[in-house]
């Protein structure tokens, strides 16, 4: 899994950890103050690239004023996976 991304402006680290957010249950987060995102560590290759997608799409969403709603993030997330998993050579072209 890549360690940084740039959304927008704003350099975000990747990181894999074993408690996405103490408070409540999530495969992951993204943290627009401290510039993170965090990915449960534990999941699948494919589950972390899908819930990594999710959370950019929130950065996305943050960063253009899309105002998405959790259930459109989720659907998009699922897709964009979907699309470039059926689709390997999309981004290498």
């Amino acid at each position: 899994m890549i360690s940084k991304i740039k959304i927008g402006y704003a350099n975000y680290e990747v990181l894999e950890v074993e408690c996405v957010n103490k408070f409540e249950p999530r495969k992951g987060e993204i943290d627009f103050f401290n510039r993170q995102i965090r990915i449960d560590r534990d999941m699948t290759t494919e589950d972390k690239r899908e819930t990594l997608l999710h959370e950019i799409i929130h950065g996305l969403d943050e960063f253009m004023k899309i105002e998405l709603d959790e259930d459109q993030v989720r659907k998009l997330g699922a897709g964009l996976a979907m699309v470039l998993g059926d689709n390997p050579s999309l981004l290498t072209s």
